[in-house]
């Protein structure tokens, strides 16, 4: 997939505009330990306006060689590309229980994230990934830091995610099954 092979991959999937704060990451990734940043590379899967200003941030911050911008990840090689990965970084503002987050956890990659709205529903603090006071980019820094740096949390972490992924997740399938027999129980309670 054109990823480097030796390096640990953090990862962030987004629409590239102002809510999702992408920026954070960016800005995170330039506070981290020298010890963490070396043989780490950032990936930021996504497309959107914000996409000139942030390869721009990358490269204000030094960090141009370490930061690849995907543009968008087809869906159909998602799981492909977050099994090749070792964190998932959540920065919205709004929730970080969104789509990426869950599928992340579900192929057993650690997650670090705001917790805001129902984010810590998904990202257990200490099970399923690491949870960052919203807006903390310091903090951020400092949790990315320790998950880079100790490979015992990060792999306890990437089986805490699968496991919980395996438990509170259903198929697309099932979902849509699910949707519709409660539209219908619905719809029979309230015929017109």
């Amino acid at each position: 997939m054109g990823l480097p092979e030796k390096d640990l991959l953090v990862v962030t999937f987004a629409r590239l505009v102002d809510t999702k704060q992408v920026d954070h990451f960016i800005e995170a990734a330039a506070l981290l330990r020298k010890e963490a940043a070396r043989g780490t590379t950032f990936v930021i899967g996504g497309d959107g306006p914000m996409r000139p200003a942030l390869e721009r941030l990358a490269r204000d911050k030094g960090l141009g060689d370490r930061f690849i911008f995907t543009g968008v990840i087809p869906h159909e090689k998602v799981v492909r590309f977050l099994k090749a990965s070792d964190i998932f970084v959540g920065t919205n503002d709004l929730t970080n229980m969104s789509l990426p987050p869950c599928e992340a956890i579900l192929c057993g990659v650690p997650v670090i994230a705001y917790d805001n709205s129902g984010t810590s529903e998904v990202v257990r603090d200490g099970e399923t990934g690491l949870l960052v006071p919203d807006g903390d980019i310091e903090r951020l820094a400092e949790r990315l830091s320790q998950l880079i740096e100790d490979s015992e949390l990060r792999e306890s972490l990437s089986r805490g995610a699968a496991a919980f992924g395996r438990s509170h997740f259903v198929s697309w399938d099932e979902r849509i099954s699910r949707e519709i027999d409660a539209l219908q129980a619905i719809s029979n309670k309230n015929p017109r």
